[in-house]
């Protein structure tokens, strides 16, 4: 047990199946378990996902924002005691610092900084945290960081004040496979969700948050005629407010809001075009989901260029008339053309090794 190398992921599993803890699962399921001995830092106020799968490897710890002297306490023996070789941290800003900064302070572990975003809307409190952060962060820069992004755009946010900016792009991978067209569970999925043949669905994946814009959506709903339906999986803060706006609306009977959903594929199929309005994005996994699906995709211009791997998506400004006019000139295609370039650049097989061999390098010191 000796020579096994002793990896904690930080910010990696929450409650909610997003971007981050698909990516992380993807890793965590093709490491060496005879080789690699992982930990998952969770919140002892929550049940994670994927609790069945990672139960025996969840190190709890009490809550950032209820008991900060006993998280503190808890974090600094937790780095102590385990002594890693890799923390892998997942960042949307450096609030959450003191993983980091304690790990350098009681451990001699290599720290992965890892940009998941290339923006963020902040409180004034998360604003002053994440300066805080980054100020003892960068204090420990000479004695080195892992610096990873998994977007150019993720990478050049996150590590700009850094006095060394470069950074490694690790595309977030997916099954490819997985995700391919499935004319079965298409009308599986639509049956069950009873849209009839001829109605054409919109379909979201994502956080019900500002972020990610579905109100948007709910303004565009209103202005199409009633064959078009919209479909959105994901859990959030606001989906009461989706709710109320699409009551007001009076499009209420045209809303699917689904969560909890672990086949999103399966729901993929059902779709007949992808919509992603999101305010910013360090990639958004989602996005290529839909196209690895073969679904026609329409993104805010805003995310990052790197989505852009297949013919079938096309960027707008987030302007409703725009968005409006693509919907409903959209052709049905092909969907199992196009894929070549995704499988070589997104293949959970192919990104997964690039983070293999990063850990590898890390722990030989390279």
């Amino acid at each position: 047990m000796s020579s096994m190398k002793k990896i904690l992921y930080v910010n990696a599993i929450s409650d909610n199946i997003g971007g981050i803890e698909i990516y992380i699962m993807n890793i965590y399921r093709k490491l060496d378990k005879s080789k690699y001995d992982v930990h998952f830092l969770v919140d002892e106020n929550i049940k994670p996902v994927y609790y069945d799968e990672i139960k025996n490897n969840i190190i709890t710890i009490p809550s950032r924002t209820k008991n900060y002297k006993a998280y503190l306490k808890k974090l600094k023996k937790i780095m102590n005691e385990n002594q890693y070789d890799i923390v892998h941290t997942n960042l949307m800003s450096f609030s959450t610092f003191e993983p980091i900064v304690l790990a350098k302070k009681y451990s001699h572990a290599k720290i992965i900084l890892h940009s998941h975003i290339s923006n963020l809307e902040m409180s004034l409190k998360t604003k002053i945290l994440n300066y805080i952060g980054k100020t003892l962060i960068k204090k420990y820069e000479k004695s080195g960081y892992i610096k990873v992004a998994c977007s150019s755009m993720a990478g050049e946010w996150m590590f700009h004040s850094f006095k060394d900016k470069s950074f490694t792009v690790l595309n977030n991978g997916i099954n490819v496979s997985k995700y391919k067209y499935n004319l079965n569970s298409r009308n599986e999925i639509r049956k069950e969700l009873n849209i009839d043949k001829n109605d054409i669905l919109l379909g979201n994946v994502g956080r019900l948050c500002s972020q990610k814009n579905q109100k948007f959506l709910i303004e565009v709903l209103k202005r199409l005629d009633s064959k078009y339906k919209l479909l959105i999986i994901g859990k959030g803060e606001l989906k009461n407010d989706l709710i109320e706006l699409s009551k007001k609306y009076q499009v209420l009977n045209r809303v699917i809001l689904l969560e909890d959903i672990y086949n999103v594929e399966e729901y993929l199929s059902a779709m007949d075009i992808f919509v992603f309005p999101s305010l910013y994005e360090g990639l958004g996994i989602a996005v290529i989901e839909a196209e690895a699906n073969g679904l026609q995709v329409f993104a805010s211009d805003t995310i990052p260029r790197d989505v852009v791997v297949t013919p079938n998506i096309k960027l707008l400004p987030l302007i409703e008339n725009d968005w409006i006019t693509k919907i409903k000139k959209c052709n049905h295609h092909d969907r199992n053309k196009d894929l070549k370039k995704l499988v070589f650049e997104f293949d959970s097989d192919e990104t997964t090794k690039k983070v293999l061999n990063i850990y590898d390098d890390a722990i030989r010191g390279e």
